[in-house]
Parts: C-alpha cells; sequence; structure tokens
C-alpha cells in the first residue's frame, strides 16, 4: 500500500497513570519493565543503535509524561533551515508528533521504499539530543528531530516547510491502549464515511478483531510504547483510514 502523502500527521495516544486502574502485580510489572529495553533492542535490531550506547547511554532517566500546557512549554520552537537538516527539503513529509525516543520513524527513514522526509517533534529535550544524535552517527539526511510542544509550534514549525503538505491526504493512523481514547477517535473517524475508510475494507490482507480493531500494527514495526505496553498485558486497539472522498472542512 503505497504512500503518496505530501504529509502524514501519526498519532499515537496512551494510558496516563489513573486511580481507577487495576492493581497489577508489582513482580510482574517490574519484569515486563526490566525486559522491555531487551524487547525494544530486538525490534529495532537493524538499526544496529547498541554500538553507539556507549557515547550516549541506552537509558536516560527521563520523565515519562510532561504537561504540555506548563508556562516552562508555552514558547513557541523557531523552525529550522530545512535545507541545513533534509537533503532534499523539497520531498513529502512524514510527522511523527510525540515521537518518544525516536526508534520508529529512524527505522522508517532507513527503511521506506518511500521517498520522503521524516519529522520527529518531542516534548523531552533529552530524548531528542540522543536521537539526533543516533541520526548524525548513522548518518541519515531524511530524518530530523525536534525539542518542540507541538500544541504552540506545530503549525509555525510545518508552514515553514518548502515541500508539498496535505494534512490528510492517503492514510490516517491512530492507536491507544486507553480504550476509550481510541474508541473516541474512532467514532470521529467514522463519521466521515464518504471522506475515510478503513483499511480492511479495502485491503482484506488486514486482519481485525470482532469489533473491528486491528489485530498488528500494519506500518511495518511496532512503536517502542506499543511494546513497552504489551509487556504490561495492555491491548492496543488500532484503526487505519484511507481517503476515499474530498477532504472534509
Amino acid at each position: 500500500m503505497a504512500w503518496t502523502a505530501a504529509a502524514t500527521l501519526y498519532c499515537r495516544l496512551f494510558r496516563l497513570p489513573s486511580a481507577r486502574r487495576p492493581p497489577r502485580n508489582r513482580c510482574l510489572v517490574r519484569c515486563s519493565a526490566a525486559h522491555s529495553p531487551d524487547a525494544v533492542d530486538k525490534e529495532y535490531a537493524d538499526l544496529n543503535l547498541r554500538a553507539l550506547y556507549t557515547n550516549r547511554g541506552q537509558h536516560l532517566r527521563i520523565r515519562q509524561h510532561v504537561n504540555p500546557l506548563s508556562s516552562s512549554f508555552s514558547e513557541p520552537t523557531e523552525p529550522p533551515e530545512w535545507k541545513d537538516v533534509f537533503e532534499d527539503p523539497m520531498l513529502p513529509l512524514m510527522v511523527d508528533i510525540g515521537c518518544g525516543s525516536g526508534r520508529f520513524l529512524i527505522w522508517h527513514a532507513k527503511n521506506s521504499e518511500e521517498k520522503r522526509n521524516y519529522l520527529g517533534l518531542e516534548i523531552r529535550e533529552k530524548l531528542v539530543e540522543r536521537t539526533q544524535f543516533w541520526v548524525t552517527e548513522l548518518g541519515l539526511r531524511n530524518v530530523y528531530f525536534m525539542f518542540a510542544n507541538a500544541t504552540v509550534s506545530f503549525e509555525r514549525i510545518i508552514s515553514t516547510y518548502p515541500g508539498p503538505l496535505s494534512l490528510v491526504s492517503i492514510l490516517v493512523f491512530v492507536q491507544s491502549d486507553v480504550f476509550e481514547v481510541a474508541e473516541d477517535m474512532r467514532q470521529r473517524f467514522d463519521g466521515y464515511p464518504d471522506v475515510l475508510e478503513h483499511v480492511d475494507c479495502v485491503d482484506k490482507d488486514l486482519q481485525c478483531d470482532e469489533e473491528g480493531w486491528l489485530l498488528d500494527n500494519p506500518l511495518g514495526i511496532r512503536t517502542e510504547r506499543e511494546i513497552h505496553a504489551e509487556l504490561e498485558g495492555a491491548t492496543i486497539y488500532r484503526r487505519m483510514y484511507q481517503k476515499t472522498g474530498e477532504v472534509f472542512h
């Protein structure tokens, strides 16, 4: 399934700590957390990032969540000089908002057959510094990571991109391990049947459960947060929509 999107917005929303969350066996959680880094390394083995861990540590002490509404993140981030960060800034652009450690986007930048650039926006600065170090060491010129609060900076950054842009052009992929969040997103996108059609109606090889949720990540590899969540026993709820009509307003 070729992506000819000029820009694709990929949304990932995951569970925040909640008092309503049922208690879980502490040993199981600790064991899952201990094995998570190994599982991530195995999933992304072809990136060969282990060789770079000695220079920029494998594990950083990073807060799992920060508040994007905090005053400390209220200043918009200046757009980069696109010709300095991408070899060809006129290529279509894929944006990952909340890219985390960045392996998912690096993997796509290295393995995708499509000619496009990849931009990762992340609000945790230490993660961005490490990820951009990896990009530099790998010699990739089609992927770039920025420390930015997308809530206040997304439009400012993207509006300066010299290549063609279209926020919803071919595919929209949403997933969450919080059912209520996933169901809300599903209802919103299902509400435009003349514009967006779920991909299992287009590609019968994509399997869904009896409720219509995609069983596997259709993008070729799981995100790091997916790996961590599934190791903790969470269910990932996924939907992917393909554009079939004119973009709604």
